[in-house]
This record gives structure tokens, C-alpha cells and sequence, in this order.
């Protein structure tokens, strides 16, 4: 009989995080370069926790090229006269309806009247001049919103409203609903039924259930700390919505990986449901044009008539490129979209009211702005209405810059690397909440950053936002404040990379993390089968590195499915076990609920046998997950141990289940019926951290009783020397590792054994010996050098 053992070694970590904080000398802050939040290459960085993840934001998830359009469609051609001080826009709304898909509509120099909507409903299109100066292509608007439209619109003086060309979107479609918690910085959703999703969808995650302002998901967006914010508040206000946008990387079954980060703690209770973009528009937008608006003073603050240049409604993967826009109100603003990137913009004239807005957006970046007027923009930058995943990046201004937070949690945005003088203007009516909402991200600026307020610095609980884990990296005008859940100001005057986005992407397409993975010597992640592979990394353990399910607190599965699990091939065979040695320490406040599973017969997220060991013994036991359903085969009254080892193993053997500890049984069940072979590996239902140690491709420690006797190790213990001795090999690859899974030694042996010293090349301990053939068999044994 073959019997087939895959032990895999690993830790279970109750851990409560405890922040350290370094005093520094103000020697050390002034010389300081790298914040402690990221080191140099991110070494330092939790993607978990306050530094969202913003590398996505961008064209195609900030990883993709823009497409290159070859079908040119010379307006000229077309019937459009340039100079001729006549509204061209008929002609124009013509032309762009009738073009094929993927055109550029080419504008030669000149200057052409846009005196009316111009509102461009479909996809693949894109404007294009001939340069943004006054000898390019210029787009004259001589009416503003209320000319056009014949009377005033409050929402015509905010930008809300009112784009003289708007490429306009249709909204989303609801598909399906979530139907399990997952935390933020997850990447796996479940939801009630996957079948009209496909890979590469572009889906927005959103609330729809009535959710209160100051009921559990408002609170949610300002990371649980906005409970004693004051009412009333607007009537319009609701904490539905979120606006979370990601594109679909895998579905298994009704389990969706998403490319992004999950920005927010995700509850079923909340109404989450996913909707799809099937109605926006993508691929369109503007390059290589100058806007020149009439020139008139700016009007009073809110009377504003709506001199909006340009407005992206509910579009992807869009961008506008190489524009100057002269004398606006409210020069660019995104609604609903996502994926966008605004690039190399120069704002001229006089001042306006909003000069970008990020409104119900996520996932775009405008980099490489201008902003120069001699009077200040009342808001140059705003974020409004739980925008979230944006980025700002290099941006300077001819007068101040401010950077305005303008209520209805926007959460989750980055600023940075902004080049000349600014400020935290922020306004908006008290009634729709704080300013801002959670971990919004300040690094990299120019000056002396202030703490987080606009307004009386007194008046704590309105005029603050900091407390929302809002995080500064960049030379500070206040105090530095370092916490977990609330303010990090880390004062930085000389911080070497300020602009933390191109470097997060550096960090996912450079740098090497995980060193454990980048050697098939060592493994390959990629036969690693996880979950939520977003809840898993390379982590250093005093000096050592282990593969660690390190998401804590994690929800339970309603069904009691395992909540977690990483799981690999093995060599199958009609008795097999999983060994792991276990260990936990440390404590938490629900330590009573934290578990350690291990893992066999798995197939899918819905058929597999686990054997948990939890620290409350009624949830110890064998469970097998049978098309989605699961069951417990049997109990035990076992529970895990505090600060000391224990070995667990699970055997499988003619349709008999046997959990152990250390090697005594305490749960089996008897003639489970149909069981087939499939991966095994390690998992957990709540609040356990798992280190692994493993060796080559998962095949951890794996034995065949056949074969077991294929080499010999001999002395074992040894001293000063070791032979091996190979019985049926020819031409063998013989490796050693520490229990670490380091490779210590390697080589090829023609012969049928081979002597190696070891005294004074391998130090004290126990290490694996792999002997691998031709066919791609490998063999393993454990020696022992005293």
C-alpha cells in the first residue's frame, strides 16, 4: 500500500498588534529619508493596514497601455471650418456619432467655436489637436451652463453639473448579491450567484440597503470613530452607495478575486450587492488641446454659472492628456468613473471654483498639474461623495493650492508629491458629515504640513479628520503623532521618494518580496491554491522567512466552510496523511475563538475534509464540505494548547478519518462514503496567523513508503561525514535544506554514492536530504548533524 505523508510545519500566532514607536532625535529626523510605514523598497509596508494599496489606480488598473487608435478622421474632411468664429458644433456631434469604433477625431490647428453640448455617448472615441498653445488647436466656449441652458442650476456653480462636453456613461446594472463578510485589503468576494460575471469585468461593489448616516457602515467609511459627530445631517446624506470599483481576475464557483484591494469591510447585513459597468463608456478622452473659455471675472462664491470644460460620467479606463484650459469655473470633473488618468494639465486665467474633482470615483489618477493663476482656485483639488483609490501626484501652482476634503467620506486617497505652497481648504455643509473619511494619505509635499483641520482648531470633533487613520509622511509643522487606528504624522523633511504610488508600483513589478517564491529550490507559490491570496505573504519570523497567513480576525463563513486556506498538490495513493507541528502564543481578545485546520481530499471552495483543533472544544473535530454543505463527521474534546508544540495529523485510509495529536487519536469517523483525492494543506476559521515552512513545489517532506528505501543515509547522526548511498538512481540530483527550506547544497551524482563532508560545512541540527531522478521523482529524508 503507498502510503503518502505531506507534513507541513507551521506555526498558529494569536497575536494583538502592538505599535512601536521610535523616539527620534531631532538629528535623526532631519537626516531621515524613508518613513516607517514603507523602509526603502517596502520592506516595511503592511498592505493590510493604514497605506491602502493605490498602485491599481490608473488606465487598465495602472498596469495596461493605452490603446493607439490608427483610424484618423481629419474634421477638416468632414465639413468643420476652422477660424471662421462660427459654432461648429453640429458638425462635430456628426462626425463623432457616425466614426467607426477605436477613431481619433483629429483637430487641426485653429480655433473652432464649441458654443453648445457637446455630449459625447459612446465608447472608443477620442479627441485629438495639434498642441495646447494658443498657435494649436483651440476650443473656444463662449457660453457658460446657464446660457446654454436658459436658467441657473446650483449644481452648474459646484461642477456637479453642467459640462460643455461630457462624455456621458449609463449607470450600472445590479447583478448579484454579497453574501459574506470579508475585510478590507481582502481580495475575494462571495456572492449569492456568479453565472452573468465573467473574467475581466469591470464591476462596481456598492450598498443598497437603507443604510442609516450614524448607523454601523457610515461609521465604517471614518474607521469606527465618528460616533459622537453631531446631527442633523442633510437629508440627501446616506451611507449607501461606496462606489468601490474593481475588475474580476478568477471566479470559482460564486467565489470572485478581484485585481484590487477591497477598500472597505464588506457585511452582508449592509445590502452589498455588485453591479456591472455593461453602460459606460471606455477608451475616449482628450489629448493635445488648449480650452479657452471667455474671459469674465470669477463670480461670487456658489453664483458660479457653469464655465465646465470637461466632465467624465460614469466612464473607464479614459484619460485626458496635454490640455490647457483657460478661464474655467470648474475645469475637469469625474462622476461615477473609474480608471482614469488626467495627465500633463495647465490651468491658466483667472480663478475658479473646483478646479479637479474626484466625485463617486475610484481607481484614477491626475498627475503632472499646473495650476497657475495668480488668485487661487477656492478648492484646486477636491474629493467628494466616498471617492476612494484616487491619486493626486506632482502638482505645483503659480498661488496656493488647496487640497480640499468636501465631505460624504471620501476615504482612501492619495496625495502626493505635491511641488509648491498649499493647504487643507476644505468646506462643505456641516450636515453631510466630516470633512473626510478613513485613511486618506498626505506624503511627499512641499513645505510644513499642519495637522488635519480646516477652521477653529478647537472644535475637534467637526473640524478634524486626522482620528480617521489619516496618515502625513512629509516634513511636519506640528507635533509628530504616531497610532494605530487614529493619526500618523511622521515628520520626513527629507523623504527620497515622494511619490508613494509610482513607488507601490514599483514595489509589485521590481522589487522581490517574497524570496521564499523566487527560486523553484524553495517552492513556487503559484502551486500554492489560497483562498484569498491577498490574506498571505513572505514574512520574516526572527530571522527566518515562513509563509504566513497573516490577515487576523478574520469573518466566519456562515455555511462553516473554513474562512482561509492555502493547499497544494501531493502524490496521491490509497492511504495518505497530513502532519503540521503547531504552536500557539501570545494573546487576544478572542483567543477563545482562534483555530488551526488541516486540509485534505480538497477539490473546490465546496468539497474538501479539514480537522480543526480551535481553543473552544466544541468546535474541535473532523468536517468534511460536500458540495457546499458542511458536516461534522465527529468531535473531539481537544482544544488548542497555549506556548507549546503539539503535532496534528489527519490520516485518510479506506474511507476512514483519523485526527491525532501527538500521535494519540481523538476524532475519527468511519466509513465516510466518496471520498476523493485532491490537495492538501493548511487553513483556519478565525484569528489564527499560519507560518509554514515548506520545501520545493509543496512537495513538503513528502514520503513513499515503496520507495522509501531508494537512498540511504549513513552514519545518521553524523559527525564528520555522511554517505549516500543511491540504490536505483542514475544520474541524481542531490540537494540538501535546512528546516527553513534554505538550499545548503547541490549536486549531480553519477555514481551509485557519494561521500560528503559535513564538519565544518554544516553546522548543528536537522536537515533534509532530496534526491530527485530523471522521471522527475523526488525522495526525501530527514538527517541529523551532531
Amino acid at each position: 500500500m503507498n502510503k503518502i505523508s505531506t507534513k507541513l510545519q507551521l506555526l498558529v500566532s494569536i497575536i494583538v498588534l502592538c505599535l512601536q514607536v521610535n523616539m527620534f532625535s531631532g538629528i535623526y529626523a532631519q537626516t531621515k529619508t524613508t518613513s516607517d510605514l514603507w523602509g526603502e523598497k517596502g520592506e516595511l509596508w503592511d498592505s493590510r493596514g493604514r497605506l491602502s494599496d493605490f498602485s491599481y489606480a490608473g488606465y487598465g488598473g495602472g498596469y495596461a497601455e493605452k490603446p493607439v487608435f490608427s483610424n484618423i478622421i481629419n474634421v477638416l474632411d468632414q465639413g468643420v471650418v476652422a477660424n471662421d468664429g462660427l459654432s461648429d458644433i453640429l458638425a462635430i456631434d456628426v462626425i463623432i456619432k457616425s466614426a467607426p469604433d477605436n477613431s481619433i477625431i483629429y483637430f487641426p490647428a485653429g480655433r473652432y467655436v464649441i458654443d453648445d453640448w457637446l455630449k459625447i455617448e459612446r465608447s472608443n472615441v477620442v479627441l485629438r489637436g495639434a498642441g495646447d498653445g494658443a498657435d494649436g488647436t483651440v476650443f473656444y466656449m463662449p457660453n457658460s451652463a446657464t446660457d446654454i441652458n436658459g436658467e441657473f442650476n446650483g449644481l452648474y456653480a459646484t461642477g456637479d453639473k453642467g459640462h460643455i462636453i461630457e462624455f456621458f456613461g449609463r449607470y450600472s446594472s445590479k447583478v448579484t448579491k454579497i453574501t459574506e463578510e470579508a475585510l478590507r485589503s481582502d481580495k475575494v468576494i462571495v456572492v449569492e450567484d456568479a453565472s452573468k460575471l465573467k473574467q475581466g469585468d469591470i464591476i462596481e461593489i456598492n450598498a443598497d440597503g437603507n443604510n442609516p448616516v450614524n448607523g454601523e457602515l457610515w461609521y465604517e467609511y471614518f474607521n469606527n470613530q465618528t460616533q459622537d459627530y453631531p446631527e442633523p445631517h442633510s437629508s440627501w446624506l446616506s451611507a449607501d452607495g461606496g462606489n468601490m470599483f474593481h475588475t474580476i481576475e478568477k471566479i470559482e464557483g460564486n467565489l470572485i478575486t478581484l485585481r484590487e484591494p477591497l477598500r472597505l469591510r464588506l457585511k452582508p447585513s449592509w445590502e452589498m450587492f455588485v453591479y456591472q459597468r455593461n453602460s459606460a463608456l471606455q477608451n475616449v478622452g482628450m489629448e493635445d488641446i488648449r480650452i479657452e473659455v471667455i474671459e469674465k471675472e470669477h463670480a461670487e462664491h456658489l453664483t458660479e454659472p457653469g464655465y465646465n470644460p470637461i466632465g467624465f460620467n460614469s466612464c473607464y479606463n479614459f484619460w485626458c492628456k496635454n490640455l490647457t484650459i483657460v478661464n474655467a469655473d470648474n475645469p475637469i470633473f469625474l462622476k461615477y468613473s473609474a480608471y482614469g488618468e488626467i495627465d500633463d494639465i495647465v490651468i491658466e486665467g483667472r480663478d475658479g471654483h473646483h478646479g479637479f474633482t474626484y466625485a463617486y470615483s475610484s481607481s484614477n489618477v491626475i498627475s503632472n498639474i499646473n495650476i497657475n493663476t495668480s488668485i487661487p482656485y477656492t478648492h484646486a483639488i477636491t474629493f467628494i461623495h466616498k471617492s476612494n483609490g484616487n491619486v493626486l501626484r506632482n502638482v505645483k501652482g503659480a498661488s496656493t493650492i488647496s487640497l480640499d476634503f468636501h465631505r460624504n467620506a471620501p476615504f482612501s486617497n492619495l496625495i502626493c508629491d505635491v511641488r509648491t505652497d498649499w493647504n487643507h481648504r476644505s468646506t462643505g455643509t456641516n450636515t453631510a458629515g466630516p470633512y473626510a473619511g478613513a485613511r486618506n494619505v498626505y506624503w511627499g509635499l512641499y513645505g510644513e504640513s499642519t495637522a488635519l483641520y480646516w477652521g477653529d482648531i478647537n472644535n475637534i470633533i467637526r473640524n478634524h479628520w486626522g482620528m480617521y487613520q489619516s496618515t502625513i509622511v512629509s516634513a511636519l509643522n506640528t507635533g509628530e503623532l504616531f497610532t494605530e487606528e487614529r493619526e500618523w504624522y511622521e515628520h520626513v523633511p527629507n523623504l527620497a521618494e515622494k511619490d508613494l504610488y509610482e513607488i507601490q508600483q514599483k514595489y509589485h513589478t521590481e522589487f522581490i518580496h517574497e524570496s521564499v517564491f523566487n527560486s523553484n529550490e524553495y517552492g513556487n507559490r503559484a502551486d500554492w491554491k489560497e483562498r484569498d491570496n491577498s490574506r498571505w505573504k513572505v514574512i520574516d519570523i526572527a530571522g527566518n522567512n515562513r509563509y504566513a497567513l497573516f490577515a487576523k480576525d478574520l469573518p466566519p463563513v456562515s455555511t462553516g466552510k473554513l474562512s482561509e486556506y492555502s493547499v497544494i498538490d501531493i502524490p496521491e495513493g490509497n492511504t495518505y496523511e497530513v502532519e503540521a507541528r503547531v504552536k500557539r502564543y501570545v494573546t487576544s481578545e478572542i483567543e477563545n475563538e482562534s483555530d488551526v485546520a488541516i486540509i485534505t481530499a480538497f477539490s473546490n471552495d465546496d468539497n474538501y475534509i479539514f480537522g480543526r483543533l480551535s481553543a473552544d472544544s466544541s468546535k474541535s473535530g473532523i468536517y468534511r464540505v460536500l458540495n457546499g454543505n458542511v458536516t461534522k463527521l465527529a468531535g473531539t474534546g481537544s482544544t488548542l494548547s497555549t506556548n507549546g508544540y503539539v503535532t496534528l495529523k489527519l490520516v485518510i485510509d479506506s474511507g476512514n478519518v483519523v485526527f491525532t495529536l501527538d500521535d494519540n487519536e481523538i476524532a475519527k469517523a468511519n466509513n465516510v462514503l466518496n471520498i476523493s483525492f485532491g490537495k492538501a494543506g493548511v487553513g483556519s476559521s478565525r484569528n489564527g496567523i499560519v507560518l509554514l515552512k515548506f520545501l520545493e513545489n509543496g512537495d513538503v517532506l513528502s514520503l513513499n513508503e515503496s520507495t522509501i528505501n531508494s537512498f540511504k543515509i549513513y552514519p545518521n547522526p553524523i559527525e564528520n561525514e555522511f554517505v549516500i548511498s543511491l540504490q536505483n538512481f542514475t544520474n541524481a540530483t542531490i540537494t540538501i535544506f535546512n528546516m527553513n527550506g534554505q538550499l545548503l547544497y547541490k549536486t549531480i551524482a553519477n555514481k551509485t554514492s557519494i561521500k560528503i563532508a559535513a564538519k565544518g560545512v554544516f553546522s548543528q541540527g536537522v536537515y533534509i536530504v532530496k534526491v530527485s531522478n530523471l522521471e522527475g521523482q523526488s525522495y526525501f529524508k530527514k538527517m541529523i548533524i551532531n
